[in-house]
């Protein structure tokens, strides 16, 4: 299957957004590059759990920032796959 531009530029987000995350080895977390991939103005939520949690954008990074540098969040052994597309995710049949 031939994967479309909205696709390969969903992963790419997706792919850019866990390697902000990313603090192993010693190397800070590139924060600043979720500044820079998101407008100010967007909302993140989270659906997991019972209830939905929404964040403006300082208020997702913030905290993850300071456990990040803090070294109390680490990011869990996950391999992400080479295309994370949330639009595969999101369909349904």
């Amino acid at each position: 299957m031939t994967r479309s531009e909205d696709e390969r530029a969903v992963d790419a987000v997706v792919h850019a957004l866990f390697q902000a995350l990313v603090n192993k080895g010693g190397v800070r977390p590139a924060l600043d590059a979720l500044r820079a991939l998101f407008l100010a103005e967007r909302v993140i939520i989270k659906t997991c759990g019972d209830t939905p949690t929404i964040y403006d954008l300082r208020s997702f990074i913030e905290p993850r920032e300071k456990l990040l540098i803090s070294r109390r969040m680490t990011p869990s052994p996950v391999t992400l796959p080479r295309s994370p597309s949330l639009l595969h995710a999101s369909r349904r049949p």
